[in-house]
């Protein structure tokens, strides 16, 4: 029996919230892909998953959402952009390539303006960066993403950042030796095998086809 594709159930194996974005999609190697997020409810369904807000700033998302139907529309679709030019980004990152300097001019605009409203406040005589903007903005979800993009870039080595060979998931590569193929062996990983076993099997079965 397969299981149901949701928010609830998708699994986390992007190691970093950004990549958990940009993995909202499955399975990027297939024509027919499974979107995740297909509504602003789903930006906020998503949000609650990664506790990225409270429950009360969730909520007044959706309420604001739900009374602003063209705004809530609008914000999707700049998610999905954003989301898109993430992948494309990373994707290069991870094949170790230069990225096109159009999709980093088109991602340094979205991270502008999520730089625009981080501030820095204190709790407990500590300091913390945050979303400062006032307000409800249906923007906050990403903005919070990008934030933790531009930490992504100071703080990480890209060279654990990979693209899952059998699914194009994006995922930080934490293990000891940097040697992860998939962004689930489990899963994944799993799946190639039995395909190359597979394959193995039939051409040892038909070595006549053999070139």
């Amino acid at each position: 029996m397969s299981i149901k594709r949701t928010l609830e159930t998708i699994t986390l194996d992007g190691g970093t919230l950004p990549f958990h974005f940009i993995n909202t999609v499955r399975d990027r190697k297939v024509e027919n892909i499974h979107d995740y997020l297909t509504a602003y409810d789903d930006i906020v369904t998503w949000s609650r998953r990664m506790e990225l807000l409270d429950e009360a700033q969730l909520e007044q998302l959706q309420e604001f959402a739900e009374a602003n139907i063209s705004e809530a529309r609008k914000a999707f679709e700049k998610a999905i952009e954003l989301r898109e030019t993430m992948y494309v980004l990373f994707s290069a990152i991870a094949a170790g390539k230069q990225p096109e300097t159009s999709v980093l001019e088109k991602f340094n605009q979205f991270l502008s303006e999520a730089l625009s409203k981080v501030g820095v406040s204190f709790h407990q005589d500590q300091y913390v960066t945050d979303i400062v903007h006032t307000g409800i903005s249906l923007d906050k979800p990403i903005w919070l993403v990008l934030k933790d993009t531009y930490r992504l870039f100071l703080e990480d080595d890209r060279k654990r950042i990979k693209e899952c060979r059998k699914c194009g998931w994006i995922f930080l590569d934490h293990t000891k030796n940097n040697t992860k193929l998939w962004c689930n062996p489990q899963i994944c990983g799993s799946t190639s095998k039995s395909a190359r076993y597979y394959h193995n099997r039939k051409s040892k079965a038909n070595p006549e086809r053999q070139v």
